[in-house]
């Protein structure tokens, strides 16, 4: 596991029931993190890479973790559906920023009202200027090399 992916599950807040968005899945790390954190709790699993579709699906299935579910998505279609309770993204560093732009967007789409995003990341400046455009009571914590940005999806 990659020290983001371990930092982003140290840092995870997981509660009983949750629907919880992994974006960016990789191998699945953080999704099988979740899928046993707390009792109940649901996880969707996205990446726009076929092979990491297919290890979190693989992994998933060797751990006995029946509540993920992996999606094969690379524009965050899958997960607009206004119903989760976290977001969870570990975005990559090359593109200058679009997918990380793409993560926020689409975690915005999927988050209830309410409902929390945490991303990992070693350049928090970009996430601490852009995450007020979509939510509010922006959090910054600092993890060795890494800082988690959280924020919250305002109620209407």
């Amino acid at each position: 596991i990659d020290l983001g992916a371990r930092t982003l599950i140290n840092a995870m807040e997981i509660r009983p029931r949750m629907k919880v968005l992994d974006m960016g899945c990789g191998a699945g790390p953080v999704a099988l993190a979740v899928a046993f954190r707390a009792e109940n709790v649901t996880v969707m699993a996205l990446d726009s890479n076929p092979r990491a579709v297919q290890c979190t699906e693989h992994n998933a299935e060797i751990n006995a973790a029946a509540n993920i579910t992996s999606i094969l998505d690379c524009e965050g279609s899958s997960a607009s559906t206004g119903d989760f309770d976290l977001v969870l993204a570990n975005p990559p560093y090359f593109s200058g920023y679009a997918i990380a732009e793409l993560f926020l967007d689409t975690a915005f789409r999927a988050l209830k009202p309410g409902g929390l995003v945490q991303v990992v990341t070693k350049t928090p400046n970009w996430f601490l200027e852009r995450m007020p455009l979509w939510f509010i009571h922006i959090n910054e914590t600092e993890a060795k090399d890494y800082r988690v940005i959280s924020g919250r999806k305002p109620r209407p």
